[in-house]
């Protein structure tokens, strides 16, 4: 697979967890058709296990644009996901809609299958909270225990 770098900011290295449901394809045609996806809407506490229908995953690197997911699931290139992203020191999930647009299976035990997730639904605030977030890691190492 040949990729082209297409990104509109670099990713930070971090190492934190996501919690991720990919979507029906209902759910997808009900977005298309302008119906929105409800669960944006709602704010969610940070809480140590996943919400219901959620599947824990680790967050590899991390920018305004997008993600490196790692964890077992095995997403595939053009697939949705809704995301709740654990910021270190904050009580409410930060939620977002985001498209596989790379995935890589896992090469054994120790290099788990990981993609590429471009944000695709983030609100305002949630963007706002990111862009904090990010500003205040360092550039050059991983800055959260995952």
């Amino acid at each position: 697979m040949v990729f082209t770098e297409q990104r509109s900011s670099n990713r930070i290295p971090v190492r934190m967890r996501v919690d991720c449901k990919p979507l029906s394809s209902a759910e997808i045609k009900d977005i298309l058709d302008g119906h929105g996806y409800s669960e944006l809407a709602y704010a969610s506490l940070a809480l140590s296990r996943p919400r219901q229908g959620m599947l824990p995953a680790r967050i590899k690197n991390l920018s305004p644009g997008g993600l490196c997911l790692e964890g077992p699931l095995p997403m595939k290139e053009g697939e949705v996901a809704a995301l709740d992203l654990h910021l270190l020191d904050e009580r409410v999930a930060l939620k977002a809609l985001a498209e596989v647009v790379w995935s890589q299976p896992a090469a054994d035990e120790t290099r788990p299958h990981s993609c590429g997730l471009r944000f695709a639904a983030m609100d305002e605030d949630g963007l706002k909270r990111l862009k904090s977030y990010l500003a205040l890691l360092p550039r050059d190492r991983e800055a959260v225990p995952a």
